[in-house]
C-alpha cells in the first residue's frame, strides 16, 4: 500500500498562507512569502501526480515559510485585514415562551347513548346531538 495523501497537510498549508496574507507578510516578509508559495505549488503539483510523500514535504515547508513570514510581519507590528472585531451580538428578541401549546389535552370521545346507556363510538348519537330534520320535511 502507498503512501497517504497530505490532505490534512495541504489544508494546513493554505490556512498559514492565508493568515500570512491577512498580516501582510506579502509585502512586510515578501521573500519568505514568496517561498511559501512557490513550496506551496511544488506540493500542489506532486499532489496531482500522486508523489504523495514529495507533496507532503513540499507542504511542510511550505507551512513552515509562511509561518515564518506570518511571525515576521506580527512582529513589525502588522494587523489582521480580514478580521472583524467582535461584537456582543444583541439580545434575543422578548416573546413569552410557552413551554407546551395550548389545547393540547386529549378530548374526550362524544358520548353517545344507546337503549339509555352511554356507550363509545359506533352507537347513535344522544338525541339532544342529533341533527335536526331538514326544513319542510
Amino acid at each position: 500500500m502507498g503512501t497517504r495523501r497530505p490532505v490534512q497537510e495541504m489544508a494546513d498549508t493554505v490556512a498559514a498562507l492565508k493568515a500570512a496574507r491577512e498580516v501582510g507578510a506579502d509585502s512586510v516578509a515578501p521573500e519568505l512569502y514568496r517561498q511559501a508559495v512557490e513550496a506551496y505549488t511544488k506540493a500542489r503539483n506532486e499532489y496531482r501526480f500522486k508523489n504523495f510523500s514529495s507533496a507532503k514535504l513540499a507542504a511542510l515547508r511550505a507551512k513552515r515559510l509562511a509561518e515564518e513570514a506570518e511571525y515576521q510581519a506580527v512582529l513589525q507590528g502588522a494587523n489582521r485585514s480580514s478580521l472583524i472585531p467582535v461584537e456582543e451580538p444583541p439580545p434575543p428578541p422578548e416573546v413569552p415562551y410557552e413551554s407546551s401549546p395550548q389545547n393540547t389535552e386529549e378530548q374526550p370521545a362524544p358520548e353517545f347513548q344507546l337503549d339509555g346507556q352511554t356507550s363509545g363510538a359506533g352507537a347513535s348519537p344522544a338525541p339532544s346531538e342529533q341533527p335536526a330534520p331538514p326544513p319542510g320535511g
